[in-house]
C-alpha cells in the first residue's frame, strides 16, 4: 500500500465490516508507520446501524444524528492493536467556516449562485434554489439552473459507484479527475495585524412588503 494518504476511504455506499476494516489496516501498517482512515458519517454497518449514531437524536426529517464514526473506528483500532495509538479528527464548523481557504473557482461561483438568486426572486421565482449543472467537457464550466426546493430538500444523492475503487475502500482516480477544477485557483486575501479582513455590512434595511410570516 502506497505512503500517500489517506490509505482508507469508507464510504456510506459500502457496508462496514469491522474484520475487514481491521484486517485492511494491519497491511497499511506492515508498510507504513501510520494509517490515515477518511471515514463517512454516513457509513452504516451490514445490519444497517450507522457507526456511532447517536440514535436518540433526530434531525428536522427525521433523520439520526451523525457524528461518531471516528471515534468508533479509533476505539475498535485500539481494541484490536496492542501497543498501537489511534487519533480521531472530526471537521467541523472551524473548517466549513475557514473561507480563507476557499479556491477561486468555489468563490466565484458561489458569487453567481447568488446573482442568480437575487434575479430568479425578482423575476418571482419562489420555492426553488439555484444549482450549478455542469456543461464543460474538455474544459471545466458550468451553467446555473433553479430547481424546486421539494425536489432537494430531505433528498439522498449517492456516490458513484463507479468512482469507487474496487477494494470498496479506495476512491478511483476519476472522482479526483472530476473533483480537481473544483479547488482550482488561490485568492489573495487583505490580512490585518495576522488575520484575515473580512467585509463589514452595514445594516441598510428595505420597507416591509409582506405581512408577517405565520406558520400553518
Amino acid at each position: 500500500y502506497s505512503c500517500s494518504a489517506p490509505h482508507i476511504v469508507l464510504l456510506p455506499e459500502v457496508p462496514f465490516n469491522a474484520d475487514n476494516f481491521i484486517r485492511r489496516v494491519e497491511e497499511v501498517l506492515k508498510n507504513n508507520a501510520h494509517c490515515f482512515v477518511v471515514v463517512s458519517e454516513g457509513v452504516q454497518d451490514e445490519a444497517g446501524n450507522y457507526l456511532g449514531a447517536d440514535t436518540s437524536s433526530t434531525d428536522a426529517f427525521g433523520h439520526a444524528v451523525l457524528g461518531g464514526a471516528g471515534e468508533y473506528l479509533r476505539s475498535l483500532v485500539e481494541d484490536r492493536f496492542s501497543g498501537v495509538k489511534a487519533r480521531a479528527s472530526k471537521l467541523g464548523i472551524a473548517q466549513r467556516a475557514a473561507s480563507h481557504n476557499s479556491s477561486k473557482t468555489d468563490v466565484e461561483e458561489a458569487k453567481l449562485c447568488g446573482r442568480e438568486a437575487v434575479k430568479a426572486a425578482v423575476a418571482g421565482e419562489s420555492g426553488k434554489m439555484v444549482i450549478l449543472n455542469r456543461t464543460g467537457k474538455d474544459q471545466y464550466a458550468v451553467e446555473t439552473l433553479l430547481a424546486p426546493l421539494a425536489d432537494i430538500a430531505n433528498g439522498v444523492k449517492a456516490f458513484p459507484e463507479k468512482w469507487i475503487g474496487e477494494d470498496k475502500m479506495s476512491i478511483h482516480p476519476d472522482f479526483a479527475r472530476y473533483a480537481q477544477p473544483l479547488i482550482q485557483g488561490e485568492l489573495q486575501l487583505p490580512y490585518e495585524q495576522g488575520l484575515p479582513r473580512y467585509a463589514q455590512l452595514s445594516a441598510i434595511r428595505v420597507q416591509r412588503k409582506l405581512e408577517p410570516y405565520q406558520t400553518a
